[in-house]
């Protein structure tokens, strides 16, 4: 089974993990397809460029996203998009704030040619916030379904989290849940106010509409000590560490070679 990466991407390089969670997951896939928004304005375009330039499976797509999306997110229409492109066996959607620890890509390449018996392979979630002092509460989803057999009706729920089909009783799903997904939110204290605002445009809800509006009004949050801590009270990925206590995310173009 071969298996493609979607990297689906609108001005990662402020307050994401995009070379990180690319640089995770990439060992895992045949192919990839880095899909970005090119009317950003940070060096997101750039980065995608960077890495097909030393990553041959790699395949960038443009697509503008759209201020007003008729599924309702921005992220979805675009993941869809890349979706489309999709041309090997298997799918695995990977957000640019999220890394992944090297056994679960190992397990990924193990297994995936087993998963011609499955529709959908969900991974559970481990949710961290705040420079990775506090495990999220209340998240609104403990696992995703990130990896999935490529059919002509699979596409993307509006979220882009997970999978939908014209027959969602016939989906099969197993769960990889022995090493969890880090999913690195709220990580940056200099970054947070525009990863949340980059949310509004995604999402559109009124969930990040208030999320963004409360961390605006509340001062004394950024202003917490726990932002420059160098340790974590959580396991980390080796790729995540050096950016421990740092107020801003900055591009390693040293781990591209």
């Amino acid at each position: 089974m071969t298996l493609t990466n979607l990297y689906v991407w609108r001005e990662v390089c402020r307050a994401y993990f995009p070379l990180e969670s690319f640089l995770s997951t990439i060992d895992m896939a045949d192919e990839a397809i880095i899909c970005f928004d090119p009317m950003g304005g940070d060096p997101t375009e750039h980065l995608a460029w960077t890495i097909a330039t030393k990553y041959p499976q790699v395949r960038p797509l443009t697509f503008t996203w759209p201020h007003k999306s008729h599924m309702g997110s921005a992220i979805g229409e675009a993941s869809n998009f890349a979706l489309s492109h999709v041309k090997t066996d298997l799918v695995c959607n990977i957000q640019a704030d999220e890394v992944w620890y090297p056994e679960l890509t190992k397990w990924v390449k193990t297994y995936k040619d087993t998963l011609a018996y499955f529709s959908i392979v969900r991974f559970v979630f481990l949710h961290l916030r705040y420079n990775a002092q506090e495990l999220q509460k209340n998240a609104g989803y403990q696992v995703a379904e990130k990896m999935a057999r490529v059919k002509p009706e699979l596409r993307f729920a509006p979220d882009a989290w997970r999978f939908e089909t014209e027959a969602e009783t016939s989906l099969t799903c197993p769960e990889s849940n022995e090493y969890p997904i880090v999913h690195l939110h709220h990580f940056f204290r200099g970054g947070v106010i525009s990863q949340l605002a980059n949310n509004v445009w995604l999402f559109g809800d009124q969930n990040s509409i208030d999320e963004h509006d409360r961390f605006v009004a509340d001062g004394m949050l950024l202003a917490d000590p726990m932002w420059d801590k160098r340790t974590s009270p959580y396991s980390l990925p080796d790729l995540v560490l050096p950016h421990l206590g740092q107020y801003s995310y900055h591009i390693n173009w040293d781990l591209l070679g």
